[in-house]
């Protein structure tokens, strides 16, 4: 695949603006309550353990130049996900923690203008394969939309504590 082309004149801010506006509607969307719900109840037993989440892998996020919603409402979902694990660990060691894991993020359809915007948001934008180097034992893994022998390729590197992904069935009921 080759990097989304950037539409006439478009530049990081009108992203920015973009994610502004998906990150004031998400709160009152159904998805919003779910989450919260399965991040409070579900979610804290599960990582219940002595190997903590201390990174988060991002892959097959997609283009934000290319106007598609379900990027948009991924990377707000992602956010929440993000702001639930640094919570969490500030709660687990007794005092705040005023920043979130490091995040990677790999997607060969990313463009110039996504990367400037990722690494505003501070996330380190990878080329493949850099983003295999970066799985562990204790990687958040958030994986919207891999092929299923990218998840393979992915897994085989490294178990992660936690992922969020394609519902593997579904590649393999093809």
């Amino acid at each position: 695949p080759i990097p989304t082309e950037i539409p006439r004149g478009q530049t990081p801010l009108d992203l920015q603006n973009s994610h502004t506006r998906y990150r004031k509607q998400w709160p009152s969307s159904p998805c919003h309550r779910n989450l919260q719900t399965l991040l409070q109840n579900d979610l804290p037993s599960a990582l219940r353990s002595r190997e903590r989440i201390d990174r988060c892998v991002v892959l097959g996020l997609g283009s934000l130049s290319n106007g598609r919603r379900s990027s948009w409402w991924e990377l707000v979902f992602l956010e929440s996900v993000l702001d639930f694990l640094s919570l969490s660990s500030s709660a687990e060691n007794e005092g705040p923690r005023d920043e979130r894991l490091p995040v990677y993020i790999q997607d060969p359809l990313f463009n110039d203008v996504d990367i400037a915007f990722f690494n505003s948001l501070g996330f380190i934008v990878l080329s493949h394969p850099e983003a295999f180097e970066h799985m562990s034992t204790s990687t958040f893994l958030f994986a919207p939309h891999l092929e299923l022998e990218v998840y393979r390729r992915t897994l085989k590197t490294a178990k992660p504590r936690l992922c969020v992904g394609t519902d593997l069935g579904e590649c393999t009921d093809r």
